[in-house]
């Protein structure tokens, strides 16, 4: 009988000659860098917990039958971050806003947003700036979502409107 899985865990190499103790993440059979040294035990463990965010997103993507009502958002805005992290070009503020996304809507389905709930949001967060951005890339992540069919078709987000700009500005006089 084959001996039962461990499941995802860190594993510290040990030196060897010229090479320095590292951590990895054994999963399996497999062995991934954390790219952490020995004293870094607070890095390794969040690329660990960033490894098995990743391993339920892909699980959810697997075993999808594409319904909004049985798809949550917070596997919406993992996803999102997953693409997105790499390339803009402010990764933790991307993370902050997805964090207070992922707050509020977590343990709530793609099907379950509508208008009452968005602008609820948009109460609950203060002002309708930044709420008004976070629920735009709410909006986006889940277009994205039905783009790589973790979701048949996308659900209505209600976004405030934007403040007019600013006519009038300091000048030297």
């Amino acid at each position: 009988m084959p001996q039962k899985s461990k499941g995802a865990r860190l594993w510290l190499r040990p030196a060897f000659k010229t090479r320095e103790a590292a951590w990895y993440i054994k999963d399996g059979g497999r062995r991934i860098s954390t790219g952490c040294s020995e004293s870094d035990v607070r890095g390794a463990e969040d690329a660990l917990a960033e490894y098995i965010a990743g391993r339920v997103a892909d699980d959810v993507i697997a075993e999808r039958d594409g319904s909004p009502s049985t798809v949550p958002i917070a596997s919406v805005l993992m996803l999102y971050w997953e693409v997105k992290q790499h390339s803009v070009s402010r990764p933790v503020y991307l993370k902050a806003m997805l964090g207070r996304l992922n707050d509020w809507w977590g343990d709530r389905y793609v099907d379950d947003i509508t208008e009452a709930l968005c602008r609820r949001f948009v109460a609950d967060r203060g002002g309708v700036c930044s709420p008004g951005i976070e629920l735009a890339h709410l909006r986006t992540a889940i277009k994205y979502a039905v783009t790589q069919r973790m979701l048949k078709h996308d659900a209505p987000v209600w976004v405030p409107k934007q403040r007019k700009a600013r006519t009038r500005w300091l000048i030297r006089d």
